[in-house]
């Protein structure tokens, strides 16, 4: 019996990893829409995505 609690556990440990990388997952899929519908639209340029590259690598140094 408690081996079966310990899989019990471990289990239910992985489904809500599981639900936590399938969450992630759906943001980058949102995250990916969003940028190929700017890149269709002309809305991406050089200069645009250099400074928005500066603004993630600032946000990552402070964080």
């Amino acid at each position: 019996l408690p081996l079966q609690h310990a899989f019990a556990a471990r289990v239910a440990e992985i489904d809500k990893l599981k639900a936590h990388h399938r969450a992630h997952l759906a943001r980058l899929d949102a995250l990916f829409a969003c940028l190929q519908h700017r890149a269709f639209r002309g809305d991406l340029s050089a200069p645009s995505f250099s400074r928005a590259r500066e603004k993630a690598a600032s946000r990552s140094e402070v964080g």
